[in-house]
């Protein structure tokens, strides 16, 4: 779901490679997901080209909170120059949450991370399983998109 944009997606895999998997709608838009956590977006307009999250990773895996990590992600501007904003990342906060996805209500740890640059700020949040796979998530994907929230549906 794009909040910013007020639509709504049903994804499907269509491929996998290196732990990354890509998620397609009907329409073509697809999104790109290392265990989770989203790593790029095609067709959505001001589209996330790439994005290195192995912080974000350890971050949501081994619950280590207070240091930071580098992100750096890469956008295409208007004149298809690539930019690449770096951010510095940490946990900020991590609670135990009831949520329903779908018609499951699941107990799951809430993480708060929060990313800045000299230029920009977010915030993404993961709620995690016991197993520490990435249920739900809200995350930041550029200026134009604004927050994209995610959650897997078991079947």
């Amino acid at each position: 779901m794009l909040p910013k944009a007020g639509a709504r997606a049903v994804l499907a895999p269509v491929a996998r490679r290196e732990g990354v998997t890509v998620l397609q709608t009907l329409d073509g838009i697809t999104l790109s997901f290392d265990r989770g956590v989203l790593t790029a977006t095609r067709g959505l307009g001001e589209d996330l080209m790439s994005s290195d999250v192995s912080g974000t990773l350890k971050m949501v895996k081994l619950g280590s909170g207070g240091e930071f990590y580098r992100v750096i992600r890469s956008y295409l501007d208007g004149e298809d120059q690539t930019r690449f904003p770096a951010y510095q990342c940490r946990k900020e906060h991590e609670t135990k949450q009831q949520v329903e996805i779908g018609d499951d209500a699941l107990t799951l740890t809430r993480l708060e991370e929060v990313c800045v640059s000299p230029d920009h700020r977010y915030t993404n949040t993961y709620w995690v399983d016991d197993t520490g796979d990435i249920v739900k998530s809200q995350q930041w994907v550029s200026s134009g998109v604004g927050d994209m929230v995610t959650e897997r549906v078991m079947r």
